[in-house]
């Protein structure tokens, strides 16, 4: 039996597993890292909610359902 480093995960490289069990990946290029790909998608993820909510906020129109209501709270 083979023990991996248990920090492995969360050690910053330009190598990115796509399917762990399977050993399948991506060397990133010009330099990026693991790290930098998450801040990209967080930030992402978070224009992507935010934007639709404020001009909705900035029309008076009140929010509806649950996820607006999560949100803006």
């Amino acid at each position: 039996m083979i023990f991996a480093d248990a920090f492995d995960h969360v050690v910053d490289s330009r190598f990115v597993e796509l399917l762990p069990s399977q050993y399948l990946g991506i060397n990133l290029p010009l330099g990026l890292t693991k790290f930098m790909v998450l801040e990209l998608v967080a930030a992402i993820l978070i224009l992507a909610i935010f934007i639709p909510l404020s001009r909705r906020a900035e029309s008076g129109e009140p929010p509806r359902g649950y996820w607006a209501n999560t949100f803006e709270s």
